[in-house]
């Protein structure tokens, strides 16, 4: 027998760290040090039963977060304070109680996450990376269907194969849709996201100060 809720707590930190990993080398010193930690110590919490913190004092910490980097953030510096933030409100909570609605926020700041980490940088491990994710957030998707149910339910290994199996199917019919939306779709001459991430350009003629 499986516990759907361990199972839910392996994808969140799966899903986590899937979207870590591309965005870890544009993080600030304290989001790299306090997102594995958090990674390790949700684990840890997740297996005991025991959360490190409590509701209210997760709230107040990304509340606190939220409002530290919304004053880093200008048109001209956007997109570091954002991933600093997403990374830091993941943090939170991985190491907070896991609910249903938990799981779907993990879920959803890894997919915010990952997206952010193409603004910053985009290469083609990008693409497995977010094949993944898909995978397993669709996975997810459909535990947190019998999760809502009974969240103490055990599978019989055999009837979890099937269940997997069958999560499986839906991204695997996502991405080929993808596929053949990105060949028949028109191309745009300018970057999508340019306006978020925008270029320094050079100015001509004489500065008012030296």
């Amino acid at each position: 027998m499986v516990s759907i809720k361990r199972l839910l707590d392996g994808l969140a930190a799966a899903v986590t760290l899937i979207a870590a990993i591309p965005l870890f080398p544009y993080l600030d010193l304290a989001p790299r040090l306090v997102l594995p930690v958090a990674l390790v110590a949700g684990a840890w919490g997740d297996r005991r039963g025991r959360p490190l913190l409590k509701p209210a004092l997760a709230t107040v910490l990304s509340v606190a977060f939220f409002v530290l980097y919304l004053l880093q953030m200008s048109r001209a510096n956007l997109i570091n304070p954002l991933v600093n933030l997403l990374a830091l409100l993941l943090a939170v909570r991985l190491v907070t109680a896991k609910e249903g609605r938990n799981y779907l926020q993990i879920f959803v700041l890894a997919l915010f996450a990952l997206a952010a980490s193409s603004l910053l940088s985009l290469s083609a491990t990008f693409l497995i990376y977010l094949v993944l994710l898909v995978v397993l957030v669709t996975i997810g998707l459909v535990l947190l269907s019998f999760f809502a149910t009974d969240p103490a339910l055990l599978l019989p290994r055999r009837d979890l194969k099937t269940v997997l199996g069958a999560a499986a199917l839906l991204p695997a019919a996502s991405l080929i849709l993808m596929l053949v939306f990105f060949v028949i779709l028109p191309r745009t001459e300018r970057p999508l996201w340019n306006f978020l991430n925008p270029v320094p350009q050079a100015t001509a003629g004489l500065a008012d100060h030296v």
